[in-house]
């Protein structure tokens, strides 16, 4: 399986999904999950990052309007922003959290299918932001670091932040397409 990642850089919040393709419609389908998650608390990112895999970019034509920049233009982000060809220490954020995952729940976790893998993934996603003390962030959760906001419509936001609805994403297809979700599949692509 793939696993769909997200991070946000100032608290280290963690957000996850799995999928059985790696397409541009899956990671399409996570963005668009996690910013209509983060739009029931009134949070609109104004950037998102990402590396220049083939389910962000147009590997032939950069300028080219893809799916996934679609749906994140129409869920109000203002930048999308990749990473130069190479530089993968700028996506360490993500790249850590991979190692993370693996060490801590992959070695250990024993899932006789994918239902029950995806309800541990679920809550081993809680416990990273709510319960996990990271070493590298001063020793607080996501979740304290949240608290620890300077400006107080972030500071007081609610704890469910933090607990977004990983999922099989392949299985939300049929959905994504139809509109189901915030955005249908567009026509231009």
């Amino acid at each position: 399986m793939y696993q769909y990642t997200a991070r946000d850089l100032k608290t280290g919040a963690l957000f996850v999904s799995l999928a059985h393709e790696h397409t541009r419609h899956n990671s399409s389908i996570f963005v668009d999950m996690l910013l209509t998650h983060l739009k029931r608390f009134d949070v609109v990112p104004r950037t998102i990052q990402t590396d220049n895999g083939t389910e962000f970019v147009n590997t032939r034509d950069a300028l080219a309007d893809t799916l996934f920049k679609q749906v994140v233009r129409r869920n109000g982000i203002t930048r999308h922003k990749t990473i130069p060809p190479g530089a993968k220490t700028l996506q360490s954020e993500v790249e850590t959290s991979h190692w993370i995952i693996e060490k801590e729940l992959y070695d250990y976790v024993d899932a006789p299918n994918v239902g029950n893998l995806m309800k541990k993934m679920r809550a081993y996603q809680w416990g990273f932001n709510t319960l996990r003390k990271n070493g590298y962030r001063g020793n607080i959760t996501p979740l304290e670091s949240l608290r620890n906001e300077h400006n107080q419509n972030y500071a007081t936001l609610p704890k469910e932040i933090m607990d977004f609805p990983s999922c099989i994403l392949d299985k939300k297809f049929n959905q994504f397409i139809k509109g189901g979700y915030h955005v249908g599949l567009v026509t231009t692509c």
